[in-house]
This record gives C-alpha cells, structure tokens and sequence, in this order.
C-alpha cells in the first residue's frame, strides 16, 4: 500500500489548475452524496440500527483512510457520515424521486469531473486515492 504521501503527491500532480480544482470540489462531493444515495436502499434494522449498502461501504472507507492516516480518516469518516445522513435523506423519498436523485448527482458530479480536467487538458490519473486500499 502506498503512503498518504505517495498518494497526496500523485493527486496533487494532477491537480494544479485552479478550474480544475474548484470543479472537484463541487463535483466530488456530489459522486459520493449519489453513490450514498443510491446505495441507501435497501435499509434494515439490526438492534434497533439502521444499516444500508451505503453505510457499510462508507465505514469500510473509512476504515481504510484511518489506516492511511488517523487525522485524514478521522476527518474522511465525519464526510461520509453527513454523505450517508444525505443518502438516507434521498433513500427515504418515493422510488422515482431516489433514483432521479442518484442519477442526477452522479452524472452531474462526473460531468464538472470531466470538465475540470478538460480545462486543463488533462485526462483523470488511473490510479487514485480510491485504489490504495
């Protein structure tokens, strides 16, 4: 497994444009609130829990940040939890409405994606944080 720096340090070379930057920024966040989203259904109770696809990915992830790096992780988990509590927000509407919801956080976070990198004409690195686990 690569270092968080090892893995900070190839990100980072792939992101120096401002455009590209700020584009991640909205566009990120807007993948793993569909991802969440779509992976909030289905949800059942476990001693009075409520577990979901999207949760146990999320603490999976987390898990896997933590291992990295304590403050990253530890940070990384508070994201994906208030990702999760969006998700489950998304799950709980009508079926037409979560999947809407889903798709269109998802294609629209891959498009500023794609733009972001277009920008700076550049395409995505294949390897990413994502694969370090």
């Amino acid at each position: 497994m690569k270092t968080l720096t090892d893995q900070l340090s190839q990100y980072a070379a792939y992101h120096r444009d401002v455009r590209n930057l700020s584009t991640h920024l909205v566009g990120i966040p807007m993948i793993v609130i569909a991802v969440t989203t779509l992976l909030g259904r289905p949800a059942f109770a476990v001693d009075g829990f409520t577990l979901s696809p999207a949760i146990v990915v999320a603490i999976a992830t987390a898990i896997c940040y933590l291992l990295l790096d304590l403050r990253l992780g530890a940070t990384m988990a508070v994201l994906l939890a208030i990702a999760v509590g969006l998700g489950q927000w998304f799950a709980a509407m009508s079926t037409p409405l979560w999947l809407a919801a889903g798709i269109a956080l998802f294609a629209v976070g891959w498009a500023f994606q794609f733009v972001g990198h277009h920008s700076k004409g550049a395409s995505p690195p294949s390897s990413t944080m994502w694969s370090a686990c």
